[in-house]
């Protein structure tokens, strides 16, 4: 990964990209109903975690070597950074069938809150920048992670109220 790495629009663009399809899908399969924001939130949501989820599967084993130097669960059970693409999998769908949805948000708050701190701290740690296992993408996954544990974290507060 060169210096420059996610400095630029260049550098998020296929991060945009997803969330812009993700967006554009979620209104699709809502029917065009911009005024069920909740409804189009959570497929929103759904749609995004099944994807990042996904993505993690590419290079499992690098995701995980990266994953290990930040996450907090992981430094006490070590193959949950094995099952964590397929929870956030797992987590998407729960969004997508709409059930039970403050139980949903609940978990998903503390669960991305619990993985912002870890970033966090690895951060604050100055430890080594893991790379991004995903192709295309050159941001660190330090930076991917801050977006999507405090971007998942925002947005479930929102979907709550």
């Amino acid at each position: 990964m060169n210096e420059r790495s996610g400095k630029g629009f260049k550098d998020f663009l296929p991060i945009v990209i997803v969330v812009i399809g993700a967006c554009l899908a979620s209104l699709i399969l809502e029917g065009g109903k911009i005024y069920n924001w909740k409804g189009w939130m959570g497929t929103f949501m759904g749609l995004l975690f099944i994807q990042l989820g996904s993505f993690k599967y590419f290079d499992l084993p690098t995701f995980v070597r990266g994953f290990e130097q930040y996450d907090l669960p992981t430094r006490y059970f070590k193959q949950y950074a094995q099952i964590y693409p397929l929870l956030e999998c797992i987590l998407g769908m729960l969004f997508l069938s709409q059930w039970v949805p403050v139980f949903i948000d609940i978990i998903t708050i503390g669960w991305m809150g619990l993985g912002a701190v870890g970033v966090l701290q690895a951060m604050r740690r100055k430890e080594g920048t893991p790379s991004v296992a995903s192709p295309g993408l050159q941001i660190s996954v330090y930076t991917l992670s801050i977006i999507e544990n405090i971007g998942f974290f925002l947005l479930a507060i929102l979907h709550l109220l």
